[in-house]
């Protein structure tokens, strides 16, 4: 008999990581400054447990894990949530469902196991992929789904909202409350795809559930090297220069020196067209956050030698990243006055002066409808 009681353990961010790191043993994983990095395939996991809170007769898990592929300058975030009948199994179970979702599709792609083909063109170029197919994370007990369901539905309309990155995630997401309300989405390298969310709704209505039933899906896109185009940065440090531009902004408005901002931002962006994208986007990318009320479609149009090219968002490899970068900033306050810079940005956005006019003339600005953007790239832009 013992007359000590045991010590409880403490579930904490030490708890996950070192939870994570014994599951993945196999891949020889080591923790690295707070991450989790699986030395055979080279990936570095980043896990946050954000928080965990008793309900009245069980546990509820959120947490949040940044999955990068280091060769490919490539970096995607994914949520993840459970309930348990303690702590310990409420983060278990959120942590399997980020294992075999993303992570196991990450490491078939790594270990290039059972690829599928793609095909895709963009801006004239033809390129090629590579598609592992993660394996399905469910709740609930429907028995009516393979592997390739999403895939086979959702192929052809991919192909086309993709460009020349290095690695595409696709994540899908349905689910059905059993009384016909349904909660879906399709996103592309975490970017939520409206039109293909709506598909996926139409497939969440016609299962025969009484009960919540969900799916959770990554498909991960690994481009050719033979079809991939050189770009002179990656899509990781798009998102880190994206701050830094903001930032620069700031410092430049404080110190009283934005005449100089110019000549400072083509120092730190030397490339004319990724330049261009930052400056046009930045700006609009706040707007939409700040009137995130209203409705965006998945394209945006570029005035092009005097011809409008409509184009999703996601094909353009700068879009993705330097819309991480805003988010990023804000998000973590990088900035001396967040709300400052914030408004700033918003106030040199053509969404605002055009929601400005709207307002000035009295009508609701709910009732605009879907918003589309144009933006005029002048002359000798190169569509990447």
């Amino acid at each position: 008999m013992s007359f000590f009681k045991k010590k409880k353990e403490k579930i904490d961010n030490d708890f996950l990581r070192n939870s994570i790191q014994k599951v993945m043993e196999k891949y020889h994983s080591v923790i690295e400054n707070d991450n989790v990095v699986l030395k055979d395939v080279n990936i570095t996991i980043r896990p946050k447990l954000y928080e965990i809170k008793k309900n009245s007769s069980s546990y509820a898990c959120f947490t949040g894990y940044d999955l990068i592929l280091p060769d490919y300058g490539f970096q995607i975030h994914e949520m993840s949530a459970a309930i348990g009948s303690d702590e310990k199994t409420a983060l278990g179970m959120s942590q399997a469902s980020f294992v075999f979702g993303l992570l196991g599709a990450a490491i078939a792609m790594r270990e290039n196991i059972e690829p599928k083909r793609l095909g895709s063109i963009f801006a004239g170029h033809t390129h090629y992929w590579n598609v592992y197919i993660g394996d399905i994370v469910s709740m609930g007990d429907r028995q009516d789904k393979t592997t390739e369901m999403y895939w086979s539905v959702l192929k052809e309309k991919i192909a086309a909202r993709i460009g020349n990155q290095k690695i595409c995630a696709i994540k899908i997401y349905t689910s059905n409350a059993g009384d016909g309300n349904v909660t879906c989405e399709c996103r592309i390298n975490d970017m939520v795809q409206n039109d293909l969310s709506g598909i996926l709704e139409e497939i969440a209505r016609s299962w025969d559930v009484k009960t919540f039933s969900s799916d959770k899906q990554y498909i991960i896109l690994k481009q050719d090297e033979k079809t991939t185009l050189d770009y002179p940065l990656t899509e990781m440090e798009i998102s880190e220069l994206t701050e830094k531009v903001m930032k620069l902004y700031e410092d430049c408005n404080e110190s009283g020196t934005f005449n100089q901002f110019d000549d400072k931002f083509h120092a730190l962006v030397t490339d004319e067209d990724l330049a261009l994208e930052i400056t046009k986007f930045i700006p609009e990318i706040c707007a939409e956050r700040g009137f995130d009320s209203l409705k965006y479609p998945d394209t945006l149009s570029l005035m092009l030698n005097d011809t409008e090219v409509p184009i999703y968002k996601t094909q353009l490899f700068s879009y993705v990243p330097i819309f991480n970068g805003v988010m990023n900033a804000i998000d973590n306050q990088v900035f001396q006055n967040t709300n400052r810079v914030f408004e700033a940005f918003i106030y040199n956005s053509s969404l605002y002066n055009a929601l400005d006019k709207a307002d000035k003339e009295g009508v609701n600005i709910n009732d605009l409808g879907v918003m589309n953007m144009l933006y005029d790239m002048g002359e000798g832009y190169t569509l990447r």
